[in-house]
């Protein structure tokens, strides 16, 4: 297995709530006592909720919260690099870097309507050049010498190659994220990369669609939860998250492609 047991380095972003959190309380599950977990998200109350649960969860675990927002993310680019590499002093089996945190975007207007340049650079910003930045920073100090096996996770969507109404922005960012995982991928042939789809699962943000969708199917589906491609059955966190393990641990998928959880 190549998680169950290892002393490993997770670092996870959007870890304050929802599947981020339940990556984080799962992860510190299957990994050594003496692991250790970065996470970062916007708010610091709700990481120090996730990090004391890493510690119910997982008493040897060390713990390290960076509370930032991500348009701000060259700002703490430093406090990353810091965390990682006083991770490092110690000798890490494995490291895992989970790309979690992300925006919905609006989902109020078609996407021949997308006029506002400035929200939809800053919607960008947010959800792929701070992923993409942070990505390269944390490889560089996670280097093949440091750690033998990485593991890099994108939380994707069905939306990144599935065209639905009212999602334009976050189909956008999905999709350019998952192009970056794949020349990842071909790139660094020592990474382990994964795009994992977690299906449609009970978050804050499916109420904002529910609530803020133009379209009215839209509305509908999430508020009914049932009967569409979009929702099919919407999902527990601690469910999907389960399949994500169970892939990660068994490290049998292909690097770069992309992992949905109705996959057999």
């Amino acid at each position: 297995m190549a998680l169950s047991g290892k002393k490993a380095l997770c670092l996870i972003t959007g870890a304050s709530q929802g599947i981020g959190r339940e990556i984080a309380a799962q992860l510190a599950a299957l990994v050594a006592a003496n692991s250790t977990f970065i996470l970062t998200a916007r708010q610091q109350d709700k990481l120090d909720e996730t990090a004391d649960l890493i510690k119910q969860v997982n008493s040897g675990a060390t713990v390290k919260t960076i509370a930032c927002d991500l348009i701000k993310i060259e700002s703490h680019l430093s406090d990353f690099t810091i965390a990682l590499q006083d991770a490092l002093k110690e000798a890490i089996e494995v490291s895992v870097i989970v790309h979690n945190a992300g925006s919905i975007g609006d989902v109020q207007r078609r996407a021949r309507d997308a006029k506002d340049g400035d929200d939809l650079r800053a919607y960008l910003n947010i959800n792929v050049v701070s992923m993409a930045l942070l990505n390269s920073t944390v490889l560089n100090v996670l280097c093949s010498d440091a750690v033998k096996l990485r593991i890099v996770v994108n939380i994707t969507s069905l939306l990144a190659i599935k065209g639905f109404p009212s999602f334009g922005y976050y189909a956008t960012g999905k999709a350019a994220r998952e192009g970056l995982m794949r020349v990842l991928a071909s790139e660094e042939q020592d990474l382990r990369v994964l795009n994992y789809s977690p299906g449609p699962v009970e978050t804050n943000m499916v109420r904002q669609i529910a609530t803020d969708s133009y379209d009215e199917g839209i509305r509908q589906t999430f508020q009914n939860k049932t009967g569409s491609d979009v929702s099919r059955a919407m999902l527990k966190p601690e469910t999907t998250v389960k399949k994500l393990m169970k892939v990660l641990d068994e490290n049998q998928f292909e690097s770069g492609t992309r992992t949905d959880y109705f996959d057999d």
